[in-house]
């Protein structure tokens, strides 16, 4: 994405720029990576993407059953 002015501003998707707006509430940073949620006409509607985090003792278990087949 690049700079937004309120919620409308430019992101690229697969190469093409399009105009795009935020969801309501959300922020988003410059070169962050996006989700399209819908399209507005010619304006993608967008959200920023969460990172999905673990807990280390999640991970943990996860490694520890993968090791046990």
């Amino acid at each position: 994405s690049t700079a937004f002015e309120g919620r409308v501003g430019r992101v690229f998707v697969d190469g093409t720029e399009w105009s795009a707006e935020l969801e309501d509430g959300e922020t988003l940073a410059e070169k962050e990576r996006v989700i399209v949620t819908g399209i507005n006409g010619t304006r993608l509607r967008i959200r920023a993407v969460v990172p999905t985090v673990l807990h280390v003792a999640e991970a943990a278990d996860q490694v520890t059953s993968q090791g046990q087949a």
